[in-house]
């Protein structure tokens, strides 16, 4: 009888070896794939390449580009320090001699001849001087004047803290922005924001600029005062970072300097190193498993950040979760965009009904489609609670969302994608008609090499070598994701806005089919210097649909890239 546990525990072995095995083995060669050596055909070689040149001169290292389709300005948030300060790793180190951080820039693109310009930011005086480090940037029309664009930007200013929302009001035709407002804390219910996106509802009342806000800017070569009437603010959604839990070793002195909140009490912050080519079983299980924080905090590696997605609600100052996406990775947290449907055109009562989702799991990365439901009657949100900064009563409403639609973002645009499994994604944009552009690399062993490198080039000298210079390139996926609508044998396409909208108000359900397209690709090779210019492990998409263009920005490589549409590799409307 002793002899039938032995024999189950030897069955039981090699089932449950090969039941771990090959999870991590597809978590590997999607986020760590083999060199080009051994690597299939269409990851190692370029696509449409020639239809990309580089950005003009001005931003460098841009985490993401945004562009504000009503003024037809491309903003651009950067941060030369990144490699030193990054948030999304939990690395916070005092900035190499030269080093500025944080910035924003502004490109006309109505001017064919313009020349991107950095927009000098005005701030209180309490925070000038502060170095901002900006993860993400949201751009909206001022609510009662359209020569102003609110600017909400996802800052990390200080070491070992939530980050917060600055608020900026930017006049289109002058290059300065000046700070109205800082959302942290409380308001954010304590959470860490990432990615955000401003919805045009539930604004604000009116909020004046801070009155230690001084400074003057140049017009027609004459000093103007700072326009510093009151203005709305917009509502937005957001994404996380898993909250810190620990202080960095090192000298209190230099923490003070940075900006940084010591907490006597916390732990030490264990140094993260950056995810090998080959990672060990170990390391994958810590990245999957539902581990207690405490231990998760004490790992070597980063932990994942949450799967929330929240909404920030400015009339009443305060945040509430909307839902939980389907994953999340530590190495690629969750992206998002807001779409409006079409708007009342195409039969959206809401500037919210859509909210596009892009996560990596440990073995692919999903796009995910999210809407707003009226199950409960549109009152079922809604709540009388306090204003947050003036106690009285308002009426605040957060939506209620549902998803039936995900698709997975398989493939690198060869003959072989049905055996590849694409890439992660770090980047991601929304057209006017619900179509996705998403950006990501080839290789994430090579992004930690790329990085672990930049951290090398310490000093102004070091700074001034030439980027061929560093290790092979991580590779770059830019697909664009669109979709069909079927109802029996009949088909809508997105451009159908108005015959779309008819299904809506008579509460037809469409079922929905997504399509994904790789339309431009940097392999892990090489490219000839003819061949154009696509920067590796890009972490920024913004699609130019007047223009007929996307802008491709990264916070690992010194220069974006314009890449034009592609005849016949692109849809558009009426295709």
């Amino acid at each position: 009888m002793a002899s039938v546990p032995l024999l189950f525990s030897l069955l039981l072995l090699p089932i449950s070896s090969f039941f771990l095995w090959l999870p991590w083995s597809t978590h590997v060669a999607f986020f760590h794939p083999p060199e080009p050596s051994s690597f299939a055909s269409s990851a190692s070689s370029h696509l449409n390449l020639d239809s990309c040149r580089p950005l003009p001169s001005g931003p460098e290292w841009c985490a993401e580009p945004v562009i504000h389709s009503a003024s037809r300005l491309a903003y651009f948030h950067c941060d030369d320090s990144r490699p030193w300060w990054d948030p999304p790793s939990q690395t916070w180190e005092a900035l190499p001699q030269g080093k500025k951080g944080g910035s924003i820039w502004v490109w006309d693109l109505k001017d064919s001849t313009s020349q991107p310009k950095q927009l000098e930011l005005h701030q209180p005086t309490s925070r000038q001087g502060e170095v901002i480090h900006p993860l993400s940037l949201s751009v909206v029309s001022s609510k009662n004047d359209p020569a102003t664009n609110v600017l909400l930007v996802s800052n990390h200013p200080h070491a070992r803290s939530a980050g917060v929302v600055d608020v900026y009001r930017h006049d289109v035709n002058l290059y300065h922005a000046v700070q109205y407002d800082r959302i942290s804390g409380h308001a954010l219910k304590s959470m860490n924001p990432y990615r955000i996106d401003a919805v045009r509802e539930q604004w604000s009342l009116p909020v004046e600029a801070p009155k230690d806000v001084r400074g003057e800017v140049a017009s027609d070569d004459e000093p103007a005062p700072l326009p510093l009437g009151p203005m709305e603010v917009p509502s937005f959604i957001f994404t996380s970072l898993a909250t810190p839990e620990c202080v960095a070793a090192g000298p209190e002195e230099e923490e003070k300097e940075r900006g940084g909140k010591i907490s006597s009490a916390a732990p030490a912050c264990p140094r993260r190193p950056g995810r090998s080519t080959s990672p060990s079983l170990p390391q994958y299980l810590l990245d999957v498993l539902p581990l207690p924080s405490f231990i998760r905090s004490s790992s070597p590696y980063s932990p994942s950040p949450p799967r929330t997605i929240s909404q920030y609600v400015a009339l009443s100052h305060s945040t509430r979760p909307i839902f939980d996406t389907l994953a999340s990775h530590p190495s690629a947290p969750p992206l998002l965009r807001a779409w409006d449907g079409g708007g009342v055109a195409g039969g959206s009562n809401t500037s919210l009904p859509h909210i596009y989702v892009g996560v990596n799991s440990a073995k692919m990365a999903l796009l995910e489609q999210w809407d707003q439901h009226w199950v409960k009657g549109p009152a079922a949100g809604a709540e009388l609670i306090p204003d947050g900064r003036t106690y009285r009563d308002v009426l605040a409403r957060w939506g209620s969302f549902v998803t039936f639609w995900s698709a997975p973002l398989r493939g690198s645009g060869g003959e072989e994608d049905g055996a590849s499994a694409g890439a992660p994604v770090l980047g991601m944009d929304v057209d006017s008609f619900g179509r996705v552009w998403t950006v990501g690399p080839l290789s994430m062993g090579r992004v930690v090499k790329r990085i672990e490198e930049l951290r090398r080039r310490r000093g102004v000298e070091e700074e001034d070598k030439d980027d061929a210079e560093l290790s092979p390139s991580p590779g770059a996926l830019v697909r664009q994701t669109t979709y069909v609508h079927r109802l029996g044998a009949a088909i809508g396409h997105p451009w159908e806005v108005e015959r779309l909208a008819r299904a809506k108000k008579r509460g037809i359900w469409l079922p929905k089919q997504f399509f994904s397209t790789v339309v431009y690709r940097l392999g892990l090779t090489s490219p000839a210097a003819s061949a154009g210019y696509l920067p590796g492990a890009p972490t920024g998409v913004a699609v130019d649909e007047e223009g007929r263009r996307v802008i491709i920005t990264s916070s690992w490589e010194r220069r974006g890239a314009v890449c034009e549409f592609k005849e016949g590799w692109v849809e558009e409307q009426g295709e």
